[in-house]
């Protein structure tokens, strides 16, 4: 065997060891490729260096809440400048602007002005929603459009008083959405091709919660969190397959609910509290059984992270532990006031708090476990979860962005 031979197999051997390690992905989707707030990558750093992680690229960036997706080397996420909301793409590489689309009129606010709800991607289209309902389809790759509308108009429904929060679902050839409207035109369907009406159903007031597909069984449903409480329905034809009352004043149902095999586990803030439902059928009817009902955890709008039989969330302001199944409160943490989560599948979870601070605690029912801090952001508001895609971690205020590595040393 020659050595040219024998040195290019073993750079070869070499080269697989040492990527083994690692997989990256992209994150295109309110809640990321898997819909569960976990990211599947490897490689990412648990314990943090003490002076921080270190900085990719910062850029300025304009007013709103809105989430960050990444697909194929772009960034995107919707931005407002006082006057207009827009769709904006970067180079995932620099933080560069590649193109800026105009998509409606800015949504003014107290609690914080501009757009809201998740850009997502699919089939090299990205779908935006303004804070006053202006929905766009656009090319991911160029900005061009494809089609655009006004969800609240075309199916006469009234917006919220913080304006249009929830995430667009993809599923098929479908988007699914709850728009409010009422008399059966509260969940919608839309071709996501074109733009146009696939089905209507239901009559459930709108809310701030985003819908999420879920399983049973055989059986996949998407799940709503109405402002009159969680229904699943047929994603084929919009019908409830079955329903759980939960009403809250002014549709504040906006933490995405938590399932894990038949439990669905559901929260709300402003003295409401939480619920934990179970899932069976019997001759193929559905029933809805309550485990329990707790006031000691009550979620505003952040996400959840299951792991191994615990629930990571926030009881309002105070990270908190809680067994999935009975509701008991394992701990409780302050500092990070309401915090966002992305979950890692080394058992830690990252947390950025609505003040800036950063940090990584590892997922141990026993006890509070900080790996890591940093903050990336002086004092300001920071309500937009984070986002975890190919070893880097994506942040934004209502200011500006930041990309941080989270595999340097590997």
């Amino acid at each position: 065997m020659s050595s040219i031979y024998q040195n290019t197999i073993l750079c070869l051997v070499l080269l697989i060891l040492s990527t083994s390690s690692l997989y990256a992905e992209d994150w295109y989707e309110w809640r990321g490729p898997y819909g569960d707030g976990f990211s599947r990558e490897k490689g990412i750093l648990t314990q943090w260096p003490s002076k921080g992680l270190p900085e990719v690229w910062r850029t300025p960036l304009g007013e709103g809440y809105s989430g960050i997706s990444v697909y194929q080397g772009l960034v995107y996420t919707l931005i407002g400048d006082g006057t207009f909301e827009y769709c904006l793409a970067l180079d995932e590489k620099n933080g560069k602007v590649v193109w800026q689309v105009q998509i409606g009129y800015f949504f003014h606010s107290g609690i914080g002005s501009g757009p809201r709800a998740n850009p997502v991607i699919s089939d090299d289209k990205i779908y935006a929603l303004s804070a006053n309902g202006d929905f766009w389809c656009l090319n991911a790759k160029t900005g061009k459009k494809i089609w655009n509308f006004n969800i609240l108009k075309r199916f006469k429904a009234n917006n919220m008083g913080w304006g249009i929060c929830a995430t667009p679902l993809v599923y098929k050839n479908m988007i699914l959405y709850n728009v409010g409207a009422g008399e059966g035109k509260s969940l919608v369907a839309l071709n996501k091709d074109t733009g146009e009406t696939v089905w209507t159903s239901q009559d459930d007031s709108p809310s701030y919660g985003s819908p999420i597909m879920a399983r049973f069984e055989d059986l996949s449903y998407a799940l709503f969190y109405t402002g009159d409480g969680l229904v699943g329905i047929n994603p084929e034809n919009g019908e409830a397959l079955w329903r759980y009352p939960w009403q809250m004043q002014n549709g504040v149902n906006s933490a995405v609910p938590m399932v894990h095999d038949n439990y669905i586990f559901m929260s709300s803030s402003y003295g409401k509290g939480s619920s934990l439902i179970q899932l069976s059928r019997q001759n193929g009817k559905f029933e809805v059984k309550e485990v329990y009902k707790t006031r000691k955890m009550q979620v505003h709008f952040t996400n959840m992270i299951f792991w191994k039989g615990y629930l990571y969330g926030f009881h309002n302001k105070i990270l908190s532990c809680l067994d999935y199944k009975t509701g008991k409160v394992k701990w409780r943490e302050r500092g990070f006031d309401r915090g966002s989560m992305v979950g890692l599948m080394s058992g830690h979870v990252i947390i950025l708090g609505e003040k800036g601070n950063l940090g990584i605690v590892k997922m141990d029912p026993e006890k509070y476990i900080s790996t890591g801090y940093d903050h990336p952001f002086a004092s300001t508001v920071c309500f937009t979860a984070p986002t975890l895609a190919n070893g880097k971690l994506f942040l934004r205020n209502q200011k500006e962005m930041v990309c941080l590595d989270l595999q340097a040393g590997r």
